[in-house]
């Protein structure tokens, strides 16, 4: 989660890069403020092998880009029911409606009620 004062502007991307080998997949995370930032994620990004790299002008703000790769998962692999989630609901708000899609096709497998 990122803070910045009342006024300011926080952004967030994903950015699924396609040079990854097979059964692997890399992404960057990029999440650009107008406050002072800090890299308080550093020790968590060195510990999954990524890496993390740092842009700041003063008076612009700052952009961390968060680089990380994971293991992807076969296509026939099933996901199972987390029991502690049912009944559960989950408010779920996106300018995406795909976004929403995808989170609602997660919630009926963990078996939550939405909120829209």
């Amino acid at each position: 989660m990122k803070y910045t004062k009342a006024g300011g502007t926080v952004g967030f991307r994903i950015i699924q890069k396609g040079h990854a080998p097979e059964g692997f997949a890399d992404y960057d995370f990029v999440v650009k403020d107008n406050g002072i930032g800090m890299a308080i994620t550093k020790n968590i990004v060195d510990m999954m092998g990524g890496t993390i790299k740092v842009k700041s002008e003063l008076g612009e703000g700052s952009e961390f880009t968060i680089s990380l790769r994971f293991k992807t998962t076969q296509q026939n692999s099933k996901r199972g029911v987390i029991k502690e989630l049912n009944g559960f609901r989950a408010l779920v708000a996106d300018d995406s409606m795909d976004s929403c899609a995808s989170v609602e096709n997660d919630r009926t497998s963990f078996r939550m009620d939405n909120v829209w």
